[in-house]
């Protein structure tokens, strides 16, 4: 094979042609030309083992270019892998580094922010990054996310899987799979609490509310409480309630939309439930019947009941609150059916709503009417509507 020469390489690139020229030892000239103009790159090719290994080297440098393929060839007589460097010994802080080096951020605030990651990490794995086990990774990422959060453990196990990924891209390191540790950031479903449901209901409702009377300064969100016992609905379905969705001439509330049911399911309004409502009509200063004149939706945020809820002393969940309802409705005989209507489940397979078609209106009026007089003989003295 023929030597490139640079007085050649010069002559071929006025040419604007496309052209491969081989150098010998692996080497080739690859020059490409094109309407805007003529480029050219090198590149390296060997067999190991029967394979062929192919790479462009990140040179335009004629004799540095030779002596990369002189470089790599002996790496392949010698039977080793011509892109395998020298991974012992090599420093985590080492590629973090040089990592940090080749990567270009669009502020200088954003590369602040990663370096201050990366000394973080640097901190933590003062050794070779063959060291690295998924233990440690486990260990560390753990003591962070409970010293500064889980958003910044997060961006931390991020940085320290793109140093990981990167030095076994560029020195064939064996690393730890660093997203495995993203279980740490997985949230424990939410259980009902079998305690608020099981024996004497009367004395655990009694209990959440004298709890939130003592925690709650305003008389309308104890009502809001009182609105979601009476409903046994979900949170957003309850905050989605409009003002014109409630028919007190027919004694309806209509809710469009529920988790089950596309079609939207229709609430009788017993006395109690239009005491409530009408009283939650006339503080409501928009379209919502849970209004608020702070939210840029006009809606009140229930997820504020919610955590409250959540985080005082009983710790009920507000989903639990259908729980307690379902619960007393099975203890006073409210046939299967009806009892799960009232929760708005899906009763039955497809094939038996398609014979039995029917919503359990009277039936669900009968049912709630009961559990409503339940309620306000319970709680009437902790409950007052303010005139």
């Amino acid at each position: 094979m023929s030597k490139i020469k640079q007085s050649d390489l010069r002559v071929k690139l006025g040419s604007g042609e496309s052209i491969r020229v081989s150098e010998g030892n692996g080497l080739t000239l690859i020059i490409t030309g094109t309407k805007k103009g003529t480029s050219f790159k090198f590149q390296h090719r060997c067999t190991l083992n029967g394979k062929r290994i192919e790479k462009i080297l990140k040179t335009q440098d004629l004799n540095e270019a030779r002596q990369i393929a002189a470089e790599r060839m002996l790496k392949v007589n010698s039977g080793n892998h011509p892109d395998e460097a020298q991974s012992k010994g090599l420093m985590f802080s080492a590629v973090a580094d040089e990592w940090l080096k080749q990567n270009k951020y669009s502020s200088s605030k954003t590369l602040h922010q990663i370096s201050c990651y990366v000394d973080r990490l640097k901190e933590r794995f003062d050794y070779q990054v063959s060291e690295i086990s998924e233990k440690q990774i486990y260990s560390v990422i753990q003591g962070m996310q409970e010293r500064h959060g889980t958003w910044t453990a997060k961006l931390t196990l991020s940085v320290l899987d793109r140093i990981l990924r990167y030095s076994k891209i560029v020195y064939k390191v064996q690393i730890p799979d660093a997203r495995a540790v993203q279980s740490l950031f997985k949230s424990e479903p939410t259980k009902h609490r079998p305690s608020l449901t099981d024996g004497d209901l009367d004395d655990n409702i009694m209990r959440i509310f004298l709890t939130l009377k003592e925690r709650t300064r305003q008389n309308r969100q104890m009502v809001m409480y009182y609105l979601s016992f009476l409903l046994l609905l979900r949170l957003e379905e309850i905050n989605n309630i409009k003002a014109s969705d409630i028919n007190l001439l027919d004694k309806v509330l209509l809710i469009e939309k529920t988790k089950t049911l596309e079609d939207g399911i229709k609430i009788p309004i017993t006395s109690e439930l239009e005491r409530v409502l009408e009283y939650l009509m006339k503080k409501s200063t928009n379209q919502w019947l849970l209004s608020s004149s702070r939210s840029s939706s006009g809606k009140f945020c229930l997820k504020q009941l919610s955590d409250k809820l959540r985080f005082c002393d009983i710790g009920q969940s507000f989903h639990g609150i259908r729980s307690i309802g379902r619960m007393w409705m099975h203890q006073n005989g409210i046939p299967f059916e009806v009892a799960e209507s009232c929760l708005t489940h899906v009763v039955g397979s497809a094939v038996t709503r398609a014979y039995l078609r029917t919503d359990y209106f009277e039936e669900r009026r009968q049912a709630m009417e009961k559990w409503h007089e339940y309620l306000h003989e319970l709680l009437k003295d902790i409950v007052v509507l303010e005139e």
